[in-house]
Protein backbone atom coordinates (compact mmCIF):
# COMPACT_ATOMS: atom_id res chain seq x y z
CA UNK A 1 0.00 0.00 0.00
CA UNK A 2 1.37 3.48 -1.02
CA UNK A 3 1.67 6.55 1.30
CA UNK A 4 -0.85 8.27 -0.34
CA UNK A 5 -3.34 5.63 0.33
CA UNK A 6 -3.04 4.58 3.43
CA UNK A 7 -3.18 8.20 4.65
CA UNK A 8 -6.50 8.49 3.26
CA UNK A 9 -7.67 4.95 4.88
CA UNK A 10 -6.50 6.86 8.26
CA UNK A 11 -8.72 10.02 7.18
CA UNK A 12 -11.67 8.47 6.18
CA UNK A 13 -11.36 5.69 9.49
CA UNK A 14 -10.79 8.56 12.24
CA UNK A 15 -12.36 11.66 10.13
CA UNK A 16 -15.59 12.22 13.02
CA UNK A 17 -17.51 14.27 9.62
CA UNK A 18 -17.83 10.60 7.79
CA UNK A 19 -18.78 8.57 10.18
CA UNK A 20 -22.08 7.94 7.90
CA UNK A 21 -19.71 6.82 4.81
CA UNK A 22 -18.64 3.57 6.94
CA UNK A 23 -20.27 1.16 5.47
CA UNK A 24 -19.79 2.26 2.05
CA UNK A 25 -15.17 2.16 2.47
CA UNK A 26 -14.98 -0.01 5.07
CA UNK A 27 -17.93 -2.86 4.74
CA UNK A 28 -16.93 -6.14 3.59
CA UNK A 29 -13.61 -5.62 5.06
CA UNK A 30 -11.72 -7.05 8.50
CA UNK A 31 -11.40 -3.30 9.11
CA UNK A 32 -15.10 -2.67 8.90
CA UNK A 33 -15.92 -6.04 10.61
CA UNK A 34 -13.66 -5.15 13.30
CA UNK A 35 -14.46 -1.25 14.33
CA UNK A 36 -12.38 -0.24 17.28
CA UNK A 37 -13.76 3.19 19.73
CA UNK A 38 -11.75 5.19 17.75
CA UNK A 39 -13.36 5.15 14.79
CA UNK A 40 -15.17 9.02 13.20
CA UNK A 41 -13.51 10.17 16.49
CA UNK A 42 -11.18 12.95 15.49
CA UNK A 43 -10.76 16.23 13.90
CA UNK A 44 -8.74 15.42 10.97
CA UNK A 45 -6.33 17.84 9.95
CA UNK A 46 -4.41 16.41 6.31
CA UNK A 47 -1.99 18.09 4.87
CA UNK A 48 -0.48 17.04 1.18
CA UNK A 49 2.69 18.80 0.69
CA UNK A 50 3.04 16.28 -2.66
CA UNK A 51 2.04 19.84 -4.75
CA UNK A 52 4.67 21.78 -3.89
CA UNK A 53 7.17 22.90 -6.65
CA UNK A 54 10.82 23.34 -6.14
CA UNK A 55 11.27 27.06 -6.25
CA UNK A 56 12.69 27.21 -3.04
CA UNK A 57 11.91 31.69 -3.28
CA UNK A 58 8.11 31.68 -2.55
CA UNK A 59 8.23 28.14 -0.24
CA UNK A 60 7.56 29.87 2.78
CA UNK A 61 4.82 31.94 1.72
CA UNK A 62 3.27 29.09 -0.55
CA UNK A 63 3.35 26.74 2.65
CA UNK A 64 1.77 29.34 5.12
CA UNK A 65 -1.16 29.86 2.68
CA UNK A 66 -1.73 26.18 2.03
CA UNK A 67 -1.82 25.41 6.07
CA UNK A 68 -3.49 27.77 6.31
CA UNK A 69 -6.69 26.76 4.43
CA UNK A 70 -6.45 23.14 5.67
CA UNK A 71 -6.76 24.59 9.26
CA UNK A 72 -9.42 26.71 7.82
CA UNK A 73 -11.26 24.02 5.91
CA UNK A 74 -10.82 21.39 9.14
CA UNK A 75 -12.29 24.24 11.16
CA UNK A 76 -15.29 25.09 8.98
CA UNK A 77 -16.12 21.69 8.62
CA UNK A 78 -16.08 20.81 12.21
CA UNK A 79 -18.19 23.71 12.80
CA UNK A 80 -20.39 22.21 15.60
CA UNK A 81 -17.33 22.30 17.81
CA UNK A 82 -15.59 25.70 16.99
CA UNK A 83 -17.62 28.51 17.08
CA UNK A 84 -17.30 31.42 14.45
CA UNK A 85 -15.45 33.60 17.04
CA UNK A 86 -13.19 30.80 17.95
CA UNK A 87 -12.28 30.21 14.55
CA UNK A 88 -11.91 34.15 13.71
CA UNK A 89 -9.72 34.05 16.54
CA UNK A 90 -7.74 30.52 15.76
CA UNK A 91 -7.17 31.83 12.16
CA UNK A 92 -6.16 35.48 13.18
CA UNK A 93 -2.06 35.19 14.08
CA UNK A 94 -0.10 35.68 11.08
CA UNK A 95 2.17 32.80 11.06
CA UNK A 96 0.64 29.01 10.91
CA UNK A 97 2.83 28.02 13.75
CA UNK A 98 0.44 30.41 15.65
CA UNK A 99 -2.40 29.11 14.11
CA UNK A 100 -1.61 25.61 15.18
CA UNK A 101 -1.07 26.54 19.28
CA UNK A 102 -4.52 28.17 19.38
CA UNK A 103 -6.07 25.44 17.50
CA UNK A 104 -4.10 23.13 20.12
CA UNK A 105 -4.97 24.79 23.11
CA UNK A 106 -8.83 25.23 22.32
CA UNK A 107 -8.68 21.92 21.51
CA UNK A 108 -7.23 20.65 24.67
CA UNK A 109 -8.94 23.07 26.96
CA UNK A 110 -12.37 21.48 25.27
CA UNK A 111 -11.09 17.95 25.19
CA UNK A 112 -11.59 17.42 20.96
CA UNK A 113 -9.28 15.04 19.51
CA UNK A 114 -7.26 15.62 16.44
CA UNK A 115 -5.29 13.38 14.13
CA UNK A 116 -2.61 15.14 12.47
CA UNK A 117 -1.65 13.83 9.05
CA UNK A 118 0.59 14.68 6.71
CA UNK A 119 1.44 13.16 3.03
CA UNK A 120 4.89 13.42 1.14
CA UNK A 121 6.42 14.79 3.97
CA UNK A 122 10.03 14.07 2.23
CA UNK A 123 8.74 15.84 -0.32
CA UNK A 124 11.27 18.72 0.50
CA UNK A 125 13.77 16.68 1.15
CA UNK A 126 13.21 15.42 -2.43
CA UNK A 127 13.34 18.85 -3.92
CA UNK A 128 15.58 19.87 -2.21
CA UNK A 129 18.28 17.46 -2.39
CA UNK A 130 17.44 17.48 -5.77
CA UNK A 131 18.82 21.17 -6.39
CA UNK A 132 22.30 19.95 -4.25
CA UNK A 133 22.91 17.13 -6.18
CA UNK A 134 22.33 19.15 -9.45
CA UNK A 135 25.09 21.59 -8.35
CA UNK A 136 27.22 18.31 -7.41
CA UNK A 137 27.84 19.84 -3.72
CA UNK A 138 27.41 16.39 -2.04
CA UNK A 139 30.68 16.66 0.38
CA UNK A 140 28.79 18.20 3.01
CA UNK A 141 30.95 19.57 6.10
CA UNK A 142 29.94 18.51 9.55
CA UNK A 143 26.67 20.22 10.98
CA UNK A 144 27.44 24.05 12.78
CA UNK A 145 24.07 24.08 15.19
CA UNK A 146 23.56 26.33 17.84
CA UNK A 147 22.23 23.76 20.43
CA UNK A 148 18.89 24.39 22.39
CA UNK A 149 17.23 22.80 25.14
CA UNK A 150 17.80 19.06 24.79
CA UNK A 151 20.60 19.43 22.68
CA UNK A 152 18.92 19.67 19.68
CA UNK A 153 19.11 21.94 16.83
CA UNK A 154 17.72 25.67 16.54
CA UNK A 155 15.05 26.00 13.80
CA UNK A 156 15.95 29.36 13.44
CA UNK A 157 19.53 27.65 12.65
CA UNK A 158 18.84 26.85 9.01
CA UNK A 159 17.54 29.80 6.66
CA UNK A 160 15.26 28.62 3.32
CA UNK A 161 18.04 31.08 1.42
CA UNK A 162 20.74 28.99 2.10
CA UNK A 163 19.89 25.48 1.82
CA UNK A 164 21.95 25.23 -1.40
CA UNK A 165 25.11 25.75 0.66
CA UNK A 166 26.89 22.14 1.25
CA UNK A 167 28.33 23.28 5.01
CA UNK A 168 23.99 23.41 5.53
CA UNK A 169 23.60 19.43 4.04
CA UNK A 170 23.51 17.48 7.13
CA UNK A 171 21.71 20.12 8.65
CA UNK A 172 19.16 20.15 6.20
CA UNK A 173 19.04 16.00 6.27
CA UNK A 174 18.29 16.22 9.89
CA UNK A 175 16.20 18.79 9.82
CA UNK A 176 14.05 16.98 8.02
CA UNK A 177 14.28 13.94 9.68
CA UNK A 178 16.21 11.92 7.22
CA UNK A 179 19.30 11.95 9.95
CA UNK A 180 18.67 11.43 13.92
CA UNK A 181 21.18 11.81 16.34
CA UNK A 182 22.75 8.56 17.39
CA UNK A 183 24.82 9.33 20.27
CA UNK A 184 28.05 11.95 20.21
CA UNK A 185 31.98 12.05 19.86
CA UNK A 186 34.56 14.62 20.70
CA UNK A 187 32.00 16.83 21.94
CA UNK A 188 29.68 16.97 18.32
CA UNK A 189 26.22 15.12 17.25
CA UNK A 190 27.15 11.84 15.67
CA UNK A 191 24.10 11.36 13.46
CA UNK A 192 22.59 8.01 11.91
CA UNK A 193 19.71 6.82 9.77
CA UNK A 194 17.20 6.31 11.51
CA UNK A 195 15.26 3.30 9.86
CA UNK A 196 14.84 1.09 7.07
CA UNK A 197 12.38 2.96 5.30
CA UNK A 198 14.77 6.22 5.47
CA UNK A 199 17.83 4.17 4.66
CA UNK A 200 16.08 3.45 1.02
CA UNK A 201 14.55 6.45 0.30
CA UNK A 202 18.24 8.00 0.79
CA UNK A 203 19.40 5.42 -1.31
CA UNK A 204 17.09 6.61 -3.95
CA UNK A 205 18.07 10.05 -4.28
CA UNK A 206 21.74 9.47 -4.50
CA UNK A 207 21.25 6.28 -7.33
CA UNK A 208 18.89 9.09 -8.84
CA UNK A 209 21.46 11.89 -8.92
CA UNK A 210 24.35 9.17 -10.07
CA UNK A 211 21.94 8.43 -12.85
CA UNK A 212 21.32 12.27 -13.74
CA UNK A 213 24.94 13.06 -13.64
CA UNK A 214 26.04 9.95 -14.87
CA UNK A 215 29.75 7.89 -14.50
CA UNK A 216 31.78 9.70 -17.09
CA UNK A 217 30.95 13.40 -16.11
CA UNK A 218 34.55 14.73 -15.71
CA UNK A 219 34.02 16.48 -12.66
CA UNK A 220 32.16 13.46 -11.07
CA UNK A 221 34.06 10.26 -12.50
CA UNK A 222 36.13 8.93 -9.30
CA UNK A 223 39.67 9.13 -10.58
CA UNK A 224 42.04 5.99 -9.67
CA UNK A 225 45.34 6.76 -8.06
CA UNK A 226 47.93 5.82 -11.19
CA UNK A 227 50.97 3.87 -9.91
CA UNK A 228 53.09 7.31 -10.89
CA UNK A 229 51.09 9.41 -8.44
CA UNK A 230 51.60 6.41 -5.37
CA UNK A 231 55.67 7.39 -5.48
Amino acid sequence: MGKSCWVSLLENYYDRMGAGGFEVVFGGTDIGRNPTGNRHRYVVLRFDFSAFDDNLETLPERFEEYCRLVVRKALERNADLFPGREIQRILSPPSINAKLQELFLYAGDHGIPLYVLINEYDHFAKFAGGRLAAQRQLRPAPPRHRRGAGGHPHPDQLPLDRLDQPENFLSLLFYLGLLSIRGGEYGLPRLGIPNQTVKRLMYGYLRDAYDDVGPQNPKTRLKRESPSSRR
